[in-house]
């Protein structure tokens, strides 16, 4: 578990100075932002899941979609 969060520690964006004011504000809670390397592979992610969940794929695959 320990290597799990180093790992995670290392794909979070430290330095924050970049991030356009309207994020800055929103951070106010201290928020996660990925590093800026991975946000082409997260959008690839999010599309490959939204095209995977429609309703015939949830009913299809049902079962090996619980946890």
């Amino acid at each position: 578990m320990k290597r799990e969060l180093e790992i995670l520690e290392g794909l979070v964006m430290k330095d924050k100075s970049g991030l356009p004011s309207s994020l800055k504000n929103l951070d106010e809670g201290n928020l996660t932002f990925p590093r800026e390397e991975l946000i082409p592979f997260l959008r690839s992610v999010d599309k490959e899941v939204r095209e995977f969940s429609t309703d015939n794929n949830l009913r299809k695959y049902q079962s090996s979609l619980k946890l």
